[in-house]
């Protein structure tokens, strides 16, 4: 089980037009970059909580560790990518009453993780 397994099963959740399916494409989209994220770094400090946050500051800091594979640069636009699909899937998975979530919400969430991987496999390869 990997980051991408989440994705994947995100495809599925959005071919079933149900809100409820289409509020899960983004919370598997968020899990997926988060395990692909958490994945991708190799000198993240340990934490006994807050383990979302304590990747996406980490991954935000210019002074995060440059031992680390990836360019600064990169780790940035990923630390920002996470916080705002945390956000995203906050929003699904805990504002019911407040927000209709429907097929285009979820797109947007399967577009972003497209092009996450898509950084992430480019970055690696370098």
């Amino acid at each position: 089980m990997n980051g991408v397994d989440f994705i994947h099963s995100a495809l599925v959740s959005f071919e079933d037009n149900s809100e409820a399916s289409m509020r899960n494409v983004t919370s598997r989209c968020y899990y997926g970059l988060y395990h692909i994220s958490r994945h991708s770094v190799r000198h993240l400090p340990k934490v006994s909580f807050n383990h979302h946050k304590n990747l996406i500051n980490y991954l935000n800091n210019s002074q995060s560790n440059d031992a680390e594979k990836m360019p600064a640069k990169t780790r940035r636009l990923m630390g920002r990518i996470l916080k705002q699909e945390r956000s995203r899937r906050n929003e699904a998975d805990y504002n019911l009453d407040l927000l209709i979530y429907d097929k285009n919400l979820a797109e947007v969430s399967l577009e972003v993780a497209k092009r996450f991987l898509s950084m992430i496999e480019k970055s690696l390869s370098e």
